[in-house]
């Protein structure tokens, strides 16, 4: 399978005529029909099929079509950046966790392309865990996230803020119209509460704390949107684990536990890894944004 071809297949899907995605693509309409069919024997797979003289796609072809969507997009950002490094410019990846993304990061990087217009800047948004092992592996130059148990020889960690994941519902719910301002892990068995996926901090943290309180505890669900956690709160009969700033910030209940979850926001990085100028310009940047001490861990 050739990139191109997944290219002339696009075309194709877009406009639902040969011809028509030959003339945007500038290929003869045979090359855009002799790539498709070489693709579909390579796989022994239709992608189209013809209806009376109308171009239908095949269910494998929209599952082809989402895939190359996602490929060719991510080929697409990778040239961007190559095109942004030949031509000396700054170019920094930073992974941050949605929550703390939320809660923290968003104003700072918005003064980072203000204060750097010209340098680009690549985020991604993970779970913390995951954010690790990218740092780790330099496949993101720097990860905001939650650092705590973050003991590695491959990584630097520099502490920037502290932050409380508090047990959150929304105001129809039970604990809200009580006005409970802290409960324990107890008061929680048999409560319908989401997760977010395996790769968060918050999903480890949250089972481990179960399980050390001896309170079984089965997930309602899991998801990676703090969007959807926050609409399905809405209706009174779950709740979540989330920071406090970002609890309050949707105008929900955020109740403390008895013994308070206070977690460390940080700045990771592979500790072999040497800072460029661009890399250390925005280290120093986020880390005089947070207030913090420039003293590793």
């Amino acid at each position: 399978m050739k990139l191109v071809q997944l290219k002339y297949f696009l075309a194709v899907y877009r406009t639902n005529n040969f011809t028509v995605a030959a003339n945007e693509m500038y290929v003869s309409q045979p090359a855009i029909s002799r790539a498709i069919r070489d693709l579909e024997t390579e796989f022994g797979v239709s992608f189209f099929k013809r209806n009376n003289n109308r171009l239908e796609i095949t269910e494998q072809g929209e599952w082809l079509a989402e895939r190359a969507k996602f490929i060719l997009s991510y080929v697409d950002e990778t040239e961007q950046n190559l095109y942004a490094m030949s031509a000396n410019q700054g170019y920094v990846r930073i992974g941050v966790d949605p929550m703390v993304a939320t809660s923290f990061m968003f104003p700072v990087l918005n003064e980072i392309s203000e204060r750097y217009p010209d340098m680009r800047i690549d985020v991604s948004e993970a779970g913390s865990l995951h954010l690790r092992q990218l740092a780790e592996s330099c496949l993101v130059d720097f990860s905001v996230c939650i650092t705590d148990g973050a003991q590695s020889d491959k990584l630097s960690v520099l502490p920037l803020t502290a932050a409380e994941l508090v047990y959150c519902v929304g105001q129809n719910h039970k604990f809200a119209q009580e006005g409970r301002e802290s409960v324990s892990f107890e008061d929680l068995a048999g409560q319908k509460i989401i997760l977010f996926k395996e790769d968060c901090f918050q999903n480890v943290f949250i089972k481990e704390k179960f399980n050390a309180s001896g309170v079984f505890f089965k997930p309602y669900m899991y998801t990676d949107q703090i969007s959807s956690v926050t609409d399905i709160l809405s209706f009174g009969s779950c709740g979540a684990f989330l920071l406090r700033q970002v609890a309050e910030a949707r105008g929900l209940k955020a109740i403390s536990l008895n013994e308070k979850l206070n977690l460390t926001i940080g700045l990771a990085w592979n500790a072999a890894h040497r800072l460029d100028e661009a890399e250390m310009r925005i280290k120093n940047f986020i880390v005089s944004s947070f207030g913090a001490e420039e003293k590793n861990i």
